[in-house]
């Protein structure tokens, strides 16, 4: 939420973020999920291969203004009948899918090597 471009709150106040992301957040009175995932690397991302699957949960009171763009989608859940979740570009990945690492330990060691990949390019 903080790295999109909006943040709308219960009073329909519009609070701008960092506009990192090009995504609004809407907040909502009631919760609009809580569960375990199951996520599908949609494409390739710090943290995991495209195709890798991974489980980890959703517990919020918030939605996306705009539906998640196919060009970016980070996930597919399995959970929703494969609809996209999360937002992954270049080192950036965004989700609502909170992952542990302890999840899959190859998260950690693609992380490590994404930024030690990045520091000896200079970005």
């Amino acid at each position: 939420m903080y790295l999109g471009r909006t943040l709308t709150d219960f009073e329909a106040r519009v609070h701008p973020m960092a506009s990192v992301l090009p995504l609004d957040s809407v907040m909502q009175r009631k919760r609009v999920t809580l569960g375990y995932r199951t996520a599908r690397a949609f494409r390739a991302s710090p943290i995991l291969s495209e195709g890798a699957e991974i489980m980890g949960h959703e517990f919020h009171y918030s939605e996306l203004a705009q539906p998640i763009c196919a060009e970016t989608a980070a996930y597919t859940l399995a959970e929703r009948d494969g609809s996209a979740e999360g937002y992954a570009h270049d080192n950036v990945l965004a989700s609502y899918v909170h992952l542990h690492f302890g999840g899959d330990i190859a998260m950690v060691h693609r992380f490590i090597d994404t930024c030690a990949r990045q520091q000896r390019i200079g970005r």
